[in-house]
């Protein structure tokens, strides 16, 4: 039976990209199954690290040369294109059999996220946590220490989401951007999101002619419980 694997945010190039699993996931994938990347699988973080960037990369190149590879983009990456791997398909969206939208995310980001009165001031108090801490702190990790405010974001993002899926008569959809794995049930909507991969645990999402399933990257069992009051991992 042939699936399709949806992941998101790997941010390769990022200091905390778990570079080991995410090229270890890709080596399992079965043969014949296609992969989506469903943005900001690279990163443009300021602490980058090239060899891994790179050899990350690699694997996505390679991938691509077995298997169907599409490459959604998200506002990390919205204007790369891996070098020498002319079979990627680069797009903004996707919409898979069984009526499943597979998107980045961004787009429906709150507006008041973009809202210089807010941001100065989270960004002031991210540069003083990370001071605090004595080491980098991903901006995502940080946000997700400010509780309500995050549930409150990626609650808007799934509403969102859902509502768009709906407009357009379609029975799901796939995110990332929110960081946080998780799926639900909005009305006659079903909503994954894939999370991320500078995090301990990585989930990723398999579509097939059974349906959508959020799982373990590690492992591809599915999990159960993933929703925006999880608190995060480290």
């Amino acid at each position: 039976m042939k699936r399709t694997w949806i992941v998101s945010d790997v941010h390769l190039g990022s200091p905390f990209c778990r570079y080991r699993e995410f090229m270890a996931f890709l080596a399992r994938l079965p043969d014949g199954d296609a992969l989506v990347l469903n943005g900001d699988i690279v990163d443009d973080f300021h602490d980058s690290l090239p060899r891994e960037r790179e050899a990350g990369l690699r694997a996505v190149r390679a991938a691509s040369a077995v298997r169907s590879v599409m490459w959604l983009t998200g506002n990390n990456d919205r204007r790369y294109r891996l070098p020498d791997a002319p079979a990627i398909n680069y797009a903004e969206e996707a919409v898979l059999a069984g009526g499943v939208l597979v998107c980045h995310g961004d787009r429906f980001e709150p507006t008041f996220r973009r809202n210089p009165f807010l941001v100065i001031p989270v960004k002031a108090m991210y540069w003083a946590y990370r001071r605090l801490c004595g080491r980098p702190v991903h901006p995502a990790a940080f946000a997700k220490l400010l509780r309500a405010a995050y549930r409150a974001f990626t609650n808007h993002v799934a509403r969102a989401a859902c509502e768009e899926a709906r407009s357009r008569g379609l029975e799901a959809v796939v995110c990332g951007h929110t960081h946080m794995a998780e799926e639900r049930t909005a009305g006659d909507v079903r909503y994954v999101n894939t999370g991320c991969w500078t995090e301990l645990d990585c989930f990723c999402a398999v579509a097939d002619s059974g349906g959508l399933t959020l799982v373990a990257a590690a492992s591809a069992k599915p999990v159960t419980g993933r929703n925006s009051g999880a608190g995060p991992q480290s």
